[in-house]
């Protein structure tokens, strides 16, 4: 076989893994997670989003298309990134536990009929942990979109929209969850 055919064959059996692992999601939790965006949205909510690393990039791609996407059509989605604010995630790390970082900032600026949205392949990330129980305290609904086993973060959240996969799988855990958010701004955009 030449190396082009093994990197043909490389990148086919990727795209197959992906449709492997879309299967395992439970497409009626989109339409759930849809409808408590709008909801919250219409009843002048917010919606805050966080994650770690890849997921992180995509929390803020998320926030993007829900909030600038929703302008000019009927209510716009008030979505903030818990990620986007360096000097605040700084200091609380440096000054208090990075396991805070997004935690303070909901003691802050949440109230009880907002919406937290954490995404992580793993499900395991401290400072999502935190955060998700901070939500719990302060009375908002928590979704997680999240990967591989669903780590501890499954059994934190309300709504668990979970790609499940191998450990280990992170590029088809963000593909997913890329169409996922993209699925979910489309939904919210087009009600």
């Amino acid at each position: 076989m030449t190396e082009t055919n093994r990197q043909l064959e490389f990148a086919e059996n990727y795209f197959a893994k992906l449709f492997t692992f879309r299967n395992s999601l439970d497409l009626s939790k989109l339409l759930e997670v849809a409808n408590l965006i709008i909801r919250t949205s219409r009843a002048g909510g917010r919606v805050y989003i966080a994650g770690n690393g890849g997921s992180c990039s995509l929390a803020e791609h998320f926030v993007t298309d829900l909030g600038v996407g929703s302008l000019g059509r009927g209510r716009p989605v008030q979505a903030i990134s818990l990620t986007s604010n360096n000097s605040v995630v700084t200091a609380t790390a440096n000054d208090y536990n990075y396991s805070e970082i997004f935690s303070r900032q909901l003691k802050l600026y949440a109230k009880a009929d907002d919406v937290l949205i954490v995404i992580s392949s793993s499900g395991n990330s401290s400072n999502l942990v935190t955060c998700t129980q901070t939500a719990r305290e302060i009375g908002l609904a928590s979704v997680g979109i999240l990967g591989f086993d669903g780590g501890l973060l499954a059994h934190e959240v309300d709504i668990c929209v979970h790609v499940e996969t191998p450990q280990g799988e992170y590029g088809p855990v963000e593909d997913i969850h890329s169409s996922i958010c993209h699925i979910l701004a489309l939904l919210v955009r087009n009600s």
